[in-house]
C-alpha cells in the first residue's frame, strides 16, 4: 500500500490543470511567506520550489533574482509551468527521493505540497529536503491543520479525490525538527469560515519558517 497512493495522486493531478491554476491564481495569502523565504537566502541563491504546481512562486523566485528550480511530481502541470510561468528549470520526480545533489540548494519553498504525503513517508520526504539544502539554508512550509488521512474531494475539479494528511501546528514543528531544522516559528491561521480554499476536514494552515542546522 506504501506509495500507492502517491500513484493515485500524480495520476489525479495530470487532469485539470487549468481549472487547478485559475482556482489557486490568487497569491496573496503566501506572499508573506514567500517573502519570510526570500529575506533569508543569499541574493542570487539557488532555491528549489517543492511541488511547484503551476509555477507562480517559482516565476517569483526567479524575478527576485534567485536560481528557481520548481520540482512536481506531474507533468501536466510542469509543462504549464514551463509555458506560463518560465524560470531557470522545472525536474519532474518524487519528493521522498529528490534526485539533487547534497548541499545543491541555498533555500527551499514548499507551500501545500508535502500535505499530500502520509505519515510513513513524511520524515523520508524531509530528510531529502534537508540533504539537498546547505547548512543553514531557509525552509519554508505549509501544512493544512487536522488529523484526517485519506483521499477527500478536490475542489478544484470536482468529481475527483486527492490524498491529504493533515497536521496540527505542534506536530508539524516537531516533524520538521525531527530531521534536524531550526524552527523560528509555526504560523497558525486556524479561521476556516475565511479560507474558502481548505479541503474538506482541514481546519486551517500551519506554516513552518525554518533553517537547516548544522
Amino acid at each position: 500500500m506504501v506509495g500507492e497512493y502517491v500513484v493515485r495522486n500524480a495520476r489525479e493531478y495530470e487532469t485539470g490543470v487549468d481549472d487547478y491554476a485559475a482556482f489557486n491564481a490568487d497569491r496573496e495569502p503566501v506572499r508573506g511567506y514567500l517573502d519570510a523565504l526570500c529575506d533569508r537566502v543569499p541574493s542570487g541563491g539557488r532555491v528549489l520550489d517543492l511541488g511547484c504546481g503551476p509555477g507562480w512562486e517559482t516565476r517569483t523566485l526567479h524575478e527576485r533574482g534567485f536560481v528557481a528550480v520548481g520540482f512536481d511530481i506531474s507533468r501536466a502541470l510542469l509543462g504549464y509551468a514551463r509555458r506560463e510561468h518560465p524560470a531557470d528549470g522545472h525536474v519532474r520526480g518524487d519528493m521522498r527521493r529528490l534526485p539533487f545533489a547534497d548541499g545543491a540548494f541555498a533555500g527551499c519553498w514548499a507551500c501545500a505540497s508535502m500535505l499530500h504525503l502520509a505519515s510513513e513517508d513524511l520524515d523520508a520526504a524531509l530528510a531529502e529536503v534537508a540533504r539537498v539544502l546547505q547548512p543553514g539554508a531557509a525552509f519554508v512550509a505549509s501544512m493544512q491543520v487536522g488529523d484526517r488521512e485519506g483521499f477527500v474531494p478536490r475542489k478544484s475539479a470536482p468529481g475527483t479525490e486527492l490524498f491529504y494528511r493533515y497536521r496540527t501546528p505542534s506536530e508539524w514543528r516537531a516533524r520538521v525538527e525531527g530531521v534536524g531544522f531550526e524552527v523560528s516559528e509555526v504560523v497558525a491561521e486556524l479561521d476556516e469560515g475565511a479560507q474558502s480554499h481548505l479541503n474538506e476536514g482541514a481546519r486551517g494552515w500551519a506554516t513552518a519558517i525554518a533553517r537547516r542546522g548544522g
